[in-house]
């Protein structure tokens, strides 16, 4: 079955299935082309990449490991799952016809404008920047959770599909930088310190920046997203706190309760920011507590779950609003209140565009609820949520590893944070990561490369089961320093529920705090 439309085409076929009809854009790293999905009948973006070298001389190692790494990358994108961030459906190598080796990558079509052309018409409202900026924040946050970074954001990059309003982030890093455009790349970067997190955080700042002409309410953010010093930045959850506020009911336009429902994670549904709450004005609260209480399980259940009061539906910390026994008219629904509709919409988005990293900051209140514990002998400091405890210590220069586990002492001890360092790496941090998984049982594992303070590293997701069956999950970081130091960041956790939950919030928590080379 078709879908009505003429497929013109510049007779390529890639991949034995997706037929090339028109170019959408070139630029240095490449085109993206409309092409034609044969097997599945739909429309695709596929970008034919341009990498240095010469894909027709066998012995160009540059192409090679150009392409290779492309490759990887690609593959490392296709993990990212967000509402905001362009899907990655395949990734075709392309063999012979002096391109040896290319890999194209097909991702979904997304019909509407890019931000850039966007602005070009006049700068945005700051209400409408915010929430463009709440959307590109999940997309990244997404993308930290897997172990990648951006590196890419710019307005072009960000693209708001027409006739839904929705905003997709593309180009996850795959165009390997040459498309960069200055203007928002992150000092650190520039310098050639490497690319993190808190640069893409950078990069957010400098595209709000180019969106809107007076910055008015997100001024401080902005500023503060714009601090050259990487650790002075302000965390994902307290930026989409501010920019959650000044959103107001630019985020309550359409069907937002539903897109929630229908996108969100599991653990977003059942937790509420408190950075999220605190931003929001007294006023606002008050008033919109009523319709978070009044709205019934099918609205409050989404965005609420077991955090609040489970029988009448109201998130801890919302006080019910004054009522008027002698007023003579009838009293106004509460979800019809501008106020409340307001409140609801930035709540409901922030969670959905956060995603599960929103939860760290959820259960400690604010950063200050995590402890700083610098560890000597492994000239780092690890950061945890103040109820971690030591649990063991052992190894040492004769016996490496160093490692430390802790567990919260006020729990079951069900997540287990393990941290190690060897004074001479033992390989690569893929073959210690490969190496690792082969001891364990039934392990399945993926892995993404990434960076981290500069230093080359690798995210390692993996399950398996545990001696006695039972199903687990771990989530680990492994970091080589340029001085052969390794590091390795790891939570283990039940492969269920909370707990899990709560282990990778610890992880993703833990890990961008993580600070190593510290004497």
């Amino acid at each position: 079955m078709t879908d009505g439309r003429t497929h013109q085409s510049d007779g390529r076929l890639v991949g034995g299935r997706y037929r090339l009809a028109e170019p959408l854009g070139t630029g240095a790293a490449g085109t993206v082309w409309r092409a034609y999905d044969e097997r599945t009948d739909r429309e695709v973006a596929v970008r034919e990449p341009r990498l240095p070298g010469d894909p027709g001389n066998p012995e160009d190692d540059a192409y090679r490991r150009a392409a290779h790494r492309l490759y990887r990358e690609a593959r490392a994108a296709a993990r990212v799952d967000h509402p905001s961030a362009v899907s990655v459906h395949d990734v075709v190598v392309e063999e012979g016809d002096g391109a040896d080796g290319l890999p194209w990558i097909v991702m979904e079509l997304v019909r509407g404008e890019t931000l850039r052309a966007r602005v070009a018409r006049g700068p945005l409202d700051p209400p409408e920047a915010a929430r463009i900026g709440l959307a590109v924040l999940g997309a990244l946050r997404a993308a930290h959770s897997v172990g990648i970074v951006h590196r890419e954001l710019r307005p072009a990059n960000v693209l708001v599909e027409s006739g839904t309003d929705r905003v997709v982030l593309t180009d996850f890093g795959i165009t390997g930088g040459r498309d960069a455009d200055a203007r928002f790349v992150a000092p650190e970067r520039m310098s050639g310190r490497g690319a993190g997190p808190a640069s893409d955080l950078w990069s957010l700042g400098a595209l709000l920046r180019a969106a809107v002409e007076d910055g008015g309410p997100l001024d401080a953010l902005i500023t503060r997203l714009l601090d050259p010093d990487p650790e002075r930045r302000p965390g994902a959850a307290e930026a989409a706190g501010e920019l959650g506020a000044v959103a107001g009911e630019a985020v309550a336009r359409g069907s937002v309760a539903e897109a929630v429902r229908a996108s969100a994670p599991e653990a977003v549904r059942g937790a509420v920011s408190e950075a999220v709450r605190d931003a929001v004005p007294e006023a606002v609260r008050v008033s919109a507590s009523g319709a978070v209480r009044d709205a019934g399980p099918e609205a409050v259940s989404e965005g609420t779950g077991g955090t609040g009061n489970a029988e009448a539906g109201t998130p801890p910390g919302l006080a019910a609003p004054p009522s008027h026994p002698r007023s003579p008219h009838p009293p106004r629904h509460p979800l019809h209140h501008p106020a409340a509709l307001a409140f609801l919409g930035t709540l409901l988005l922030t969670a959905l565009c956060l995603g599960v990293v929103l939860l760290p900051d959820a259960t400690a209140g604010t950063p200050d609820g995590w402890a700083r514990h610098r560890e000597e002998g492994m000239h780092a400091v690890l950061v945890l949520p103040a109820g971690y405890q030591v649990s063991e210590r052992r190894g040492g220069a004769a016996d490496p590893p160093r490692v430390v586990v802790y567990t919260d002492a006020d729990a079951d001890a069900s997540v287990r944070v393990r941290f190690a360092q060897w004074d001479t790496a033992p390989g690569s941090p893929m073959s210690r990561a490969r190496q690792a998984r082969e001891e364990w049982d039934g392990a399945r594992t993926r892995y993404a490369r990434t960076t981290v303070q500069g230093h080359e590293a690798v995210v390692a997701d993996t399950t398996y089961r545990r001696g006695d069956g039972s199903p687990a999950r771990a989530l680990e970081l492994l970091v080589r320093t340029d001085d052969r130091r390794m590091y390795s960041l790891r939570v283990d956790m039940p492969r269920s529920g909370a707990n899990e939950r709560e282990g990778a919030a610890v992880f993703e928590g833990a890990r961008d705090r993580l600070e190593i080379g510290n004497d």
